[in-house]
């Protein structure tokens, strides 16, 4: 449903009109073994979105189909929430998908490979089962991050093998930021319930554009201790570094996917994902040992945590680490 927008101008922008071939792609994030599709070659890709009968179909979708058209290299999706925005841009222009899409990440589902653990349905897969089923079947490479291993382990809102889910308290990562940085946090967290008379009045706190306001004024000690005692659980970190590059080492460095080596905190693992129409997941690992596939399905990988330990906290480190860089100290005003 989501797209990094700003990754995928870059990348776009960062292309020739050169055809496809011969143009620069973005580095694949992946482990060593992993194979990629053979590079895309230029074809015809239908009509412009904007030449098309209207369909009835969710607006997202529609937008998404304006990008690609208009994307003049390899696109890479990162989907969160409901699946039905890409499923539907699949559906409606296959071939402009296949032909645009370098790479699909979906951040939805359950990570235990055994149907019994996956009741009651993950949030984002019960949103639309059917789209999430679409996924697997998505004629593009597939990065899968589970949010959770299962539903009733026990262990749901903890750190699992298969499961991109990190939790820390927000204090943190606040530490870790410059005063203009902590102060557009706190006015993200706190205007919406902004009381009038605390210096401000409440239409302050709740205009859109107000923020830059606040970056400049003193932080606020008793808001910042408040907030920063709430503990924060992420997803999608993982899924959004690999998509650009990068990993997480187990002592919180960002660094490129080809220099980590054995130091990464996670990676990807080759899989063949089965998945039905209720959204219940069954995959098996692909190794050299593994039985021939029966389809021509292009690669699926699942998030994999290399180790368990030490994933939360070096995730928490490396996000702090990547926010410092929206204000290095040198430029706090």
């Amino acid at each position: 449903r989501r797209l990094m927008p700003s990754q995928a101008r870059k990348w776009a922008d960062a292309r020739s009109p050169m055809k496809a071939e011969e143009a620069h792609r973005p580095p694949r994030p992946s482990p060593a073994q992993t194979v990629l599709p053979p590079e895309k070659k230029s074809e015809p890709r239908g009509l412009p979105p904007s030449d098309r009968k209207k369909k009835d179909f969710a607006y997202g979708g529609n937008s998404l189909l304006e990008l690609l058209w208009q994307a003049r290299g390899p696109v890479v999706l990162v989907s969160t929430g409901s699946c039905r925005d890409v499923a539907l841009a699949f559906q409606e222009d296959p071939k402009l998908f296949v032909h645009q899409v370098d790479a699909v990440y979906v951040n939805a589902g359950l990570g235990s490979p055994e149907p019994a653990y996956q009741a009651p349905l993950e949030y984002n897969v019960a949103l639309d089962p059917k789209a999430y089923q679409a996924m697997f079947r998505l004629p593009t490479v597939l990065y899968w991050l589970p949010c959770f291993e299962g539903t009733n382990t026990g262990l749901m809102w903890r750190v699992s093998r298969h499961a991109s889910l990190y939790r820390f308290r927000q204090e943190e990562v606040f530490s870790q930021l410059a005063p203009p940085v902590q102060n557009y946090f706190l006015w993200m967290l706190d205007s919406a319930g902004r009381p009038a008379g605390a210096g401000e009045p409440s239409w302050f706190w709740q205009h859109p554009t107000h923020w830059l306001r606040a970056l400049d004024r003193p932080v606020d000690a008793e808001l910042l201790a408040r907030h920063g005692r709430t503990v924060r659980s992420m997803w999608s970190t993982a899924g959004q570094l690999h998509a650009a590059g990068l990993t997480v080492t187990r002592d919180g460095r960002i660094v490129p996917v080809k220099e980590a080596g054995d130091s990464a905190v996670f990676d990807f693992l080759p899989v063949q994902v089965e998945c039905n129409e209720q959204g219940i997941t069954h995959w098996r690992p692909i190794g050299p040992d593994s039985p021939p596939q029966q389809s021509q399905q292009p690669p699926q990988y699942i998030l994999q945590i290399r180790d368990p330990r030490a994933y939360a906290t070096a995730m928490t480190r490396a996000l702090g680490s990547l926010l410092q860089g929206l204000c290095p100290p040198s430029r706090d005003r």
